[in-house]
């Protein structure tokens, strides 16, 4: 509590301070001395810190705190819950790869990722998408977008979500930007 309210009154380093060793938390494993209530709490802390470590790398550009938001990212992953938080962990850690300026290890990262037909994977599959063609790859990147708009349709998935469709219509998009910028009008 003490981290969350510091970190509400925009005290940033601190809060990354108080809540970023209680990360550890997380992985423990369950037994007579650590509860699951335990471990969700230093999941929680974790993911906090990480806010704290980006808010902070995007105000100083001080690459310790990438290196921060990375490392605490990274255990995410590694003690994530279940197979939903992990997929928003790994996206969370592309964005964080490519912010510092780290396109293609983002783009590894995703690959797994980026197979099934959820909102996640999806999600991961844009994003992929996105790096690959910031790499100057465009075609790959048309192609990419192509598959993900087919992907996404009600054609293809029969009854959908909102969200998968929107996927879609973003995809259809963004692979049209990309036709356009390589002059395929």
């Amino acid at each position: 509590y003490l981290g969350l309210s510091q970190f509400r009154q925009g005290k940033l380093e601190a809060a990354f301070a108080t809540l970023e060793p209680l990360g550890h938390l997380s992985a423990s494993p369950v037994n007579f001395n650590s509860s699951l209530e335990i471990q969700e709490a230093g999941y929680q802390s974790m993911e906090l810190a990480l806010h704290c470590a980006l808010q902070l790398y995007h105000q100083t550009k001080d690459e310790d705190w990438w290196s921060a938001s990375l490392a605490l990212v990274h255990q995410l992953m590694d003690s994530s819950p279940d197979e939903k938080s992990r997929q928003k962990a790994v996206l969370q850690a592309a964005y964080i790869y490519r912010d510092g300026g780290e396109t293609q290890r983002a783009v590894e990262l995703l690959r797994p990722y980026s197979k099934g037909q959820d909102v996640l994977s999806l999600s991961c599959r844009m994003l992929q998408a996105e790096l690959v063609a910031s790499l100057g790859q465009l075609e790959e990147g048309i192609e990419e977008y192509k598959k993900i708009a087919e992907l996404c349709s009600p054609s293809s998935l029969g009854k959908t979500s909102r969200e998968i469709l929107s996927l879609g219509d973003k995809a259809s998009y963004s692979r049209g930007e990309l036709l356009y910028s390589a002059e395929k009008y």
